[in-house]
């Protein structure tokens, strides 16, 4: 970016022109037409991907959606465009697997996490207060704005669901659409539950986090990791070589060679967390096995585990002591 520039003539200030504010970009209008399946198969053989069924990339394009696979394709493009020598269809669909495996497996890990909050977090202000105790000010730490917007998102949850049990809480009890905590947590999402969580007082929180085994600080900010990440997931989204805007912190003395925005740094939060007591061990065994037995056959990709997060360590970061 160009300095600010002053031009002087004969001691006076003839203009100014200030050139560090930033250049807006010229806006076009979207002039692309679509593409045919055939053609968008023409386009990637184009590109240099080497298929040997042309009409099984066709296919596959009628399943995927062309704009889907393409960001498959990045990690095997020396250029923009380009295909590095080699790259075949093949390959494309093995990362496309590799990532739809990927996906259900973090899903699976995050829903044990999941489901043991919304124990925790209905025990504990069941427990501690009342069962309506998510519906009092005295019992959470927030702000008066914040707290009307809090029951109007839980009374409109508990309005649109349509769950048999908040149906029969309806039409027995006058209460609703006040539903007790352990009905509640049941219904909110996981995004709606971390939020619940933030509003608790400090030492409920503390309670809690400590059944899990994760200092507060860090607990806070993996669930909010989490809640992003069980969204990338549902919505079918590239993961394996993705770089999280949402990420999550260092725990102690964790390794330099996991960057915190890459799958792999995730998985290692995860696997930490799973160590708990509070989850059945025999399934965290089985979600760990299904991880490793994935990493053992990545897709053939350059850098691979550079790309999912682990650029020193490769495919060794299995045995290191932050997995087992």
């Amino acid at each position: 970016m160009l300095p600010a520039m002053v031009l002087c003539l004969f001691g006076r200030v003839l203009f100014y022109m200030d050139t560090t504010e930033k250049i807006l970009e010229i806006k076009v209008p979207f002039t692309k037409g679509s593409l045919s399946f055939r053609a968008q198969a023409e386009l990637l053989l184009q590109r240099g991907l080497v298929c040997n069924d042309k009409e099984q990339l066709i296919d596959s394009l009628r399943h995927y959606n062309y704009y889907r696979l393409s960001g498959y394709c990045l990690s095997f493009e020396q250029s923009r465009h380009q295909f590095l020598p080699g790259v075949t269809f093949e390959d494309l669909a093995a990362a496309y697997e590799f990532d739809r495996k990927l996906r259900k497996i973090v899903m699976e890990s995050l829903e044990l996490i999941e489901i043991q909050l919304r124990t925790s977090v209905a025990y504990q202000l069941a427990e501690g207060y009342e069962p309506f105790a998510h519906e009092k000010r005295a019992y959470l730490h927030i702000g008066e704005e914040e707290f009307k917007k809090w029951l109007e998102l839980i009374h409109s949850t508990a309005i649109d669901s349509k769950e048999i049990f908040v149906r029969h809480f309806k039409k027995k009890y006058t209460d609703f659409p006040r539903l007790p905590i352990w009905i509640l947590v049941e219904i909110l999402s996981f995004g709606a539950l971390s939020h619940l969580f933030s509003y608790l007082k400090k030492v409920d929180q503390k309670i809690i986090s400590k059944q899990f085994g994760i200092p507060l600080t860090i607990f806070q900010n993996w669930l909010h990791h989490f809640a992003y990440l069980r969204n990338i997931c549902a919505h079918h989204s590239r993961l394996f070589d993705k770089t999280f805007s949402i990420k999550p912190r260092s725990f102690h003395s964790d390794p330099k060679d996991f960057p915190p925005g890459k799958i792999v740094f995730s998985l290692l939060t995860i696997r930490s967390i799973l160590r708990a007591q509070c989850f059945p061990q025999p399934v965290v065994r089985e979600w760990r096995r299904k991880i490793e037995d994935l990493f053992a056959n990545p897709p053939h990709i350059n850098n691979f585990y550079e790309v999912v997060g682990s650029p020193v360590l490769g495919d060794a970061w299995l045995d290191s002591s932050f997995w087992k």
